[in-house]
């Protein structure tokens, strides 16, 4: 057991590793181009009035965006409180600012609801549609801020949104297909039967006169029965996570107020930024902040560095600077909203530390769904 788990916690610290090298390598690299004074001379001449306004910004998206998640629970969850919720979303951005971001993030947030709720397939399924909602959201942003900006400065932008559109509907239509799942399930059936057959077939190396069989054979044995109860699981975890989201077909007004929350969530996030410009006197039209914002956002999800850090920045600089914007004061409201994200995610830190961040089992009410 020992010699399986050292290389995997060895793999773990050297991605990490990884993902702070290139995070601090990015933000060195803009550093030396632009100058440490030039950027630094930005971050204290900002608006403080518009850096509070940045922290309510924040303070309203967490708000709004467990509304939001709570909305895909009213089907089969209504009996969940806000706070509860609440906490687990604070928890999850705090863990998330030191992990693998929107990755950290979703399975804090998934395992904090399987625990309250005892229903593993419902939380899964809800992040699952909340993330569907949200890129779709992010995409149509973009779409929106092209049709505000005359200015080509991002050249088939509009392009790679409507393909982002249509590849999230397919997912949308993929995961509410019967036959989709048909496919699904044929494909693990098949492949449990052809490694069922699996472990006959050392027979063939016993002895007529042996009475038991050998080591070897019984090894591949418990080996092929082993993966068996594997795909036996995922497979029942999966006709699960169907029944779920088979909870949401026949609900086209429930998915399009969660699509019109989703809309305005992402605008939040579109107003913090522009927030941000307006406190270090950024003079470009918001409609920037519309193309640019959800491209910056979509790259984040990409786990290659540490919370988006670097990533972040290099984007922001090189695509609103086409917009006229100083690349040292673009770099520095960069580094603001980043400071202020972190900031803001700080009552997760206490939840954490108070020992109140995932709801307890015993919270759960008496209605709470069958265990998967």
């Amino acid at each position: 057991m020992t010699d399986q788990t050292i290389p995997q916690s060895t793999k773990k610290h050297l991605f990490t590793a990884l993902r702070i090298v290139i995070s601090v390598g990015l933000l060195t690299f803009l550093f030396y181009k632009i100058g440490p004074d030039k950027i630094f001379g930005a971050i204290r001449a900002a608006d403080p009035v518009m850096v509070l306004v940045i922290f309510v910004l924040m303070f309203i998206e967490h708000l709004h965006g467990t509304y939001k998640w709570m909305i895909l629970l009213r089907h089969t969850a209504s009996h969940i409180p806000f706070g509860p919720m609440l906490r687990i979303r604070y928890l999850s951005a705090f863990i998330g600012t030191f992990g693998l971001g929107a990755v950290t993030i979703e399975v804090v947030r998934m395992y904090g609801l399987a625990r309250y709720t005892k229903d593993l397939a419902m939380s899964f399924t809800s992040i699952l549609m909340d993330r569907l909602l949200g890129l779709t959201g992010l995409s149509l942003m973009i779409l929106i801020g092209v049709v505000m900006e005359s200015r080509q400065t991002v050249a088939g932008i509009e392009f790679w949104a409507v393909g982002a559109i249509a590849l999230i509907l397919g997912g949308w239509l993929a995961i509410m297909s019967q036959r989709f799942r048909g496919f699904t399930d044929r494909v693990l059936t098949g492949v449990q039967s052809r490694i069922g057959k699996l472990q006959y077939q050392p027979a063939s190396q016993e002895r007529p006169s042996q009475t038991h069989p050998g080591l070897w054979v019984r090894v591949w044995r418990g080996g092929v029965r082993l993966v068996m109860k594997i795909l036996h699981a995922i497979r029942d975890k999966q006709n699960k996570v169907y029944q779920s989201l088979d909870a949401y077909r026949g609900r086209p007004g429930l998915l399009a107020w969660a699509m019109i929350q989703s809309l305005i969530f992402n605008v939040l996030r579109i107003a913090v930024v522009w927030s941000g410009g307006l406190a270090l006197g950024i003079d470009i039209p918001i409609s920037a902040y519309f193309v640019v914002t959800p491209v910056v956002i979509f790259v984040m999800l990409i786990p290659i560095s540490m919370s988006g850090w670097g990533v972040r920045e290099v984007i922001l600089v090189s695509l609103l600077t086409r917009y006229g914007a100083d690349g040292e004061t673009v770099l520095a409201m960069s580094l603001l909203i980043g400071v202020c994200s972190v900031i803001s995610t700080l009552p997760g830190a206490v939840i954490l530390m108070t020992g109140s961040g995932l709801p307890k089992p015993g919270e759960t009410p008496s209605d709470t769904s069958e265990q998967p």
